[in-house]
């Protein structure tokens, strides 16, 4: 079978929550790309170079997308199991399966709950550099005890004045 690019940008956009056009290379972004010029190779008569013009790719980093996602299927769950959805979702017969508003809010709660994360995560960095800096000061004024046979010398004559 034979998809429309556009219609296979949108499968992957719904199903990853990621753009293929977009120009980054944000792990996501980079996994819905390779998805998605394997898709293009596998069901269209589509050459290399007109598979990366259509998102102003060479042909060369289509070819290397391909060999990478032959790695990434064989050793990554998650990435074959986003594949398959995209697949399933692309397929007609189960096409009606899946809910495009639910599947568009459970990306959304994701990309809220990554926020929330990241937010915590810079907020914990701060107080870590804040702790740091308060261990760094407290060190530098910190006396230094005496050494050892002083200490024992007080200890015994502290002692000594007790009993006489």
């Amino acid at each position: 079978m034979e998809f429309d690019i556009e219609y296979v940008k949108e499968a992957i956009r719904i199903v990853t929550g990621c753009d293929v056009s977009k120009n980054t290379r944000k792990r996501e972004f980079v996994d819905a790309r390779l998805i998605y010029f394997n898709i293009l190779r596998d069901n269209t008569e589509l050459s290399a170079s007109k598979i990366g013009k259509t998102l102003n790719k060479d042909h060369s980093t289509v070819l290397h997308n391909w060999s990478r996602f032959q790695d990434m299927i064989q050793t990554s769950a998650e990435f074959r199991k986003k594949y398959e959805t995209v697949l399933d979702f692309l397929s007609e017969e189960k096409q009606d399966e899946y809910d495009i508003e639910e599947l568009l809010k459970s990306n959304s709660d994701l990309r809220v709950e990554n926020l929330r994360l990241r937010d915590c995560i810079s907020k914990l960095e701060v107080q870590l550099r804040n702790a740091k800096e308060e261990f760094r000061i407290y060190k530098s004024n910190m006396i230094q005890p005496k050494n050892q046979q002083t200490k024992v010398y007080h200890c015994t004559e502290g002692i000594s004045n007790l009993i006489y």
